[in-house]
């Protein structure tokens, strides 16, 4: 068996990309990242003992109930508050390049 080495940017996008879609299984979400069912399976349990702050969809959890749905609508907000303030801070940096730059000309 191969030991492959994931970049921590797959991993999160492999669990982010499991539970924004609930209706699918870890194992076809694994087929389509090309990745085994019990690798992306790990990551999932990891990045919940890691993270218990963030309200998670249990791994087993196939229906859509009001509280599941609540739950993945409140880590989907949180992702997005994340991404934006990671946006923002790109553009001040890329700003703060650009004219420091500018100046050395």
């Amino acid at each position: 068996m191969i030991n492959m080495h994931y970049s921590p940017e797959f991993k999160k996008y492999a669990v982010a990309l499991y539970r924004a879609q609930p209706g699918k299984t870890i194992t076809q979400i694994a087929r389509e990242l090309g990745i085994s069912r019990s690798t992306l399976r790990r990551w999932v349990l990891e990045d919940s003992r890691e993270n218990p702050e963030i309200l998670t969809m249990p791994i087993k959890d196939d229906s859509f109930s009001s509280e599941s749905l609540k739950a993945e609508n409140a880590f989907l907000h949180a992702q997005i508050e994340q991404m934006q303030q990671e946006c923002e801070l790109l553009g001040r940096t890329t700003v703060h390049f650009i004219r420091k730059a500018q100046r050395q000309t």
